[in-house]
């Protein structure tokens, strides 16, 4: 009977499986980290420009946006 590979046994190990990975994987996991990056960097400059434009504090233009205005 052919060997069997045996299962990672360290953390990082296990995520090694993933170097086989088709290419479409990679490329939604590339997306993803995107959406997620051009997420932050939308929230960031939203807080910044409501605390310079508008005179809100940093709380309340965190506040508004979470919420909505009011």
């Amino acid at each position: 009977m052919a060997d069997t590979p045996q299962a990672p046994t360290s953390f990082l190990g296990k995520f090694t499986v993933l170097k086989g990975a088709a290419r479409e994987l990679w490329l939604v996991f590339a997306v993803k980290l995107l959406v997620i990056a051009a997420y932050a960097v939308t929230n960031s400059t939203l807080v910044l420009w409501l605390t310079s434009d508008l005179g809100y504090s940093d709380e309340k233009a965190l506040a508004w946006w979470l919420s909505g205005p009011e």
